[in-house]
């Protein structure tokens, strides 16, 4: 018998060792993953509803109508309607007169299990609005339930109402949207430093 013939097989030791190896550097990968993809749900989220807030800057500065941003505290909904609900629930007198636009309005969701909260988890005073806020809105029914945070307006000069809140997720990772009254300038924070303790 040669002893130069060559091996045609790994050994079960081998295979144990490469598998326990390819265990150990998942085990060690995957916290950095779940991190990386809860701070982008978190900043997709963030970014939407930045988008939106600026949607209601626009819109109350082309229309001259004061708009109000709303949120549900603890939970995922928010909206963007006039702050006066006599035009808030006029579509249907507007899409009549040829010569006046409907109004503008727009709600959305965050989704599971991102919550809205107050700045630092602070306690909100929450409260319905009428259902005809949200008139022509495909949601509106469900809208009318909801226990609102109080508003942030916006002006026709620009102007809005100072805010700060938070979005969360299950493992109290947030990002803070700020509403700067003076300019109604918002901005959002980085949701990888933003970790509470």
């Amino acid at each position: 018998m040669s002893t130069d013939k060559q091996r045609a097989a790994f050994t079960l030791v081998e295979i144990l060792i490469v598998v326990g190896l390819l265990l150990f550097l998942a085990a060690i990968s995957l916290p950095a993953l779940s991190t990386a993809f809860g701070s982008n749900k978190l900043r997709d989220a963030g970014q939407a509803v930045v988008e939106t807030i600026g949607d209601a800057r626009y819109h109350a500065i082309e229309s001259g109508l004061i708009y109000q941003f709303r949120f549900e505290p603890d939970g995922q909904h928010f909206a963007v309607v006039p702050a006066d609900h006599a035009f808030a629930s006029s579509d249907e007198q507007t899409a009549e007169n040829s010569a006046v636009e409907v109004i503008w309005k727009q709600s959305g969701r965050i989704r599971d299990p991102l919550l809205f909260q107050g700045y630092h988890g602070a306690s909100i005073a929450t409260d319905r609005l009428p259902v005809e806020a949200f008139a022509g809105l495909p949601d509106m029914l469900q809208l009318e339930e909801v226990r609102w945070s109080p508003p942030v307006l916006f002006h026709p000069d620009g102007t809005a109402t100072d805010s700060v809140f938070e979005i969360t997720d299950e493992r109290e990772r947030t990002v803070r949207v700020s509403v700067r009254g003076l300019t109604g300038a918002v901005s959002m924070s980085d949701p990888a430093r933003m970790v509470r303790n």
